[in-house]
């Protein structure tokens, strides 16, 4: 899912480059986004991990 979103947020800025003049608006709520996915990524990222680390220290 948050590859998805992270290609969408890729296309966008993308787009918005291509077009030659970017919005102020636009690059507010662009960085905005990447910042948040960012943000959900890591907190993911780390949860999978720990959750890992742990089933592998209660196997043994």
């Amino acid at each position: 899912m948050f590859r998805r979103i992270g290609l969408l947020l890729f296309m966008l800025v993308i787009g918005a480059l291509l077009t030659g003049s970017v919005p102020t608006w636009l690059k507010i709520v662009t960085s905005i986004l990447a910042f948040g996915h960012q943000l959900i990524y890591v907190e993911i990222s780390y949860e999978a991990k720990r959750k890992f680390f742990h089933e592998q220290n209660t196997c043994t």
